[in-house]
């Protein structure tokens, strides 16, 4: 899954649009080891719609995200601030 559908899937599986008890159940669901819970085509080209030009934003405001790969980041001794004011 790439880092943009991660932040995608992360806006989607919150008490945004899902009720405290379906979220605890996809994740005891995914701790068993099941797969995260999909989209159907149209309900994923809605939520680009809606949430790909913030992505966008924080990507620029974190520099192209060239820092982090696979969910880790490759600058260990920078910290957050540094990393966000290019410093």
């Amino acid at each position: 899954m790439s880092t943009e559908e991660q932040f995608i899937y992360s806006m989607v599986l919150s008490d945004h649009y899902f009720k405290a008890d379906t979220l605890e159940e996809i994740s005891r669901s995914m701790l068993r080891g099941d797969p995260m819970p999909r989209l159907s085509k149209e309900q994923e080209a809605e939520v680009r719609r809606q949430y790909l030009p913030e992505y966008k934003r924080m990507k620029e405001m974190l520099g192209g995200l060239s820092t982090v790969k696979q969910g880790r980041t490759t600058d260990k001794k920078r910290g957050i601030w540094s990393r966000i004011l290019g410093r």
